[in-house]
């Protein structure tokens, strides 16, 4: 019998941790490691808690018995939505310098951009906000960012498109002026300029994709990390298959796609050409 640490509430046993990992694996393919031991309790424990369980044993229970509301709930709960507007800057230099005059400015009538890890709506409504002048200069007849999430929580945050001021800390002051609404508790609101372009989705990256592409340009930062390298290299050869040579792919920075994919080439600054 597992005896609770000091700084535990429940028994969380080695069988626990393992059982939670293979199912985190199977519906996120996000990798624990040994190390996630501590973390993977402390997220699940507050799931145990507001649903009112004894503990681990109860709640793993539910879970192997197929148990939908637990089940879905399990993107949300391992899940780390930490993210900002303009995050990584020299993207969106990219986007405004580059993208913007190939692809809107261009006699392009369909452009498709897809933020595939959107989180909370920072990144669709950063790319959306930075795109902006082109687009009032020459709107594609066929235009759309498309966002999608495996977090139905993060999705829910993107649609009402509510933030906090330090998550509008790296956005140009006039982008912020002219994109969002203060709200009564102080607030930031994305207005309909930014809106009207980004359609949220829920999307589990590792099963089937309803979308047949192709896409202009891919968002996929810090995402791949979580995954094992056989997961990589299909999430890539995936990507590749919804774009045409030339379009691009944008990564986090810690992230690479050498000795996962000859699908793509890199620009530098983690933006990658599909070949």
């Amino acid at each position: 019998m597992s005896v609770p640490s000091p700084a535990q509430s429940f028994s969380f046993t080695d069988g626990h941790f393992k059982e939670l990992s293979k199912l985190v694996y199977e519906h996120t393919g996000i990798v624990l490691s040994d190390a996630k031991k501590d973390l993977t309790y402390s997220r699940f424990v507050r799931r145990i808690r507001a649903q009112k369980l004894s503990g681990f044993e109860e709640y793993l229970k539910l879970l192997r018995a197929g148990d939908a509301l637990e089940i879905n709930a399990i993107p949300s709960i391992i899940s780390t939505n930490v993210t900002s507007f303009y995050r990584e800057p020299h993207h969106f230099t990219f986007l405004a310098d580059e993208f913007a005059n190939q692809r809107i400015l261009s006699d392009k009538n369909r452009v498709r951009i897809w933020s595939s890890a959107c989180s909370t709506g920072e990144e669709p409504y950063s790319i959306a906000a930075c795109l902006t002048p082109a687009l009032t200069q020459r709107t594609p007849r066929d235009f759309k960012i498309l966002a999608t999430d495996i977090d139905p929580e993060a999705l829910f945050k993107g649609q009402q498109g509510i933030y906090r001021e330090q998550t509008l800390q790296k956005m140009p002051p006039a982008m912020r002026g002219e994109f969002f609404n203060r709200t009564t508790n102080g607030d930031y609101q994305v207005s309909e300029k930014l809106r009207k372009w980004v359609h949220f989705k829920r999307l589990n990256l590792l099963r089937s994709w309803p979308m047949k592409g192709p896409f202009d340009l891919i968002f996929c930062r810090n995402v791949v990390i979580y995954f094992d390298e056989p997961t990589k290299k299909k999430l890539y050869q995936r990507f590749a298959e919804l774009q045409r040579p030339g379009d691009y792919l944008v990564v986090g920075h810690s992230e690479s796609l050498l000795d996962l994919t000859t699908d793509y080439e890199c620009l530098g600054k983690t933006v990658w050409v599909r070949k």
